[in-house]
């Protein structure tokens, strides 16, 4: 499994990655969301096109395999 990484190190070519935002509640269940960078708007969204701001990022996993 990967690592969480800085998240100026993530792709900024619409790739759907992990995203990882800072809450001040403290719950992290709450602060992981799958997202990417939109360059038409130049901040990272997720997929209900909400506005994030992540501190770290990671790939996402492989899809389970089909059976």
């Amino acid at each position: 499994m990967a690592e969480w990484q800085p998240i100026e190190t993530a792709p900024r070519d619409s790739t759907t990655v992990l995203l990882w935002e800072s809450l001040d509640d403290g719950d992290p269940a709450i602060c992981v969301s799958i997202g990417s960078w939109e360059p038409s708007i130049g901040f990272w969204i997720d997929f209900g096109w909400e506005t994030v701001y992540p501190t770290h990022w990671m790939p996402l996993p492989s899809p389970p395999e089909e059976v």
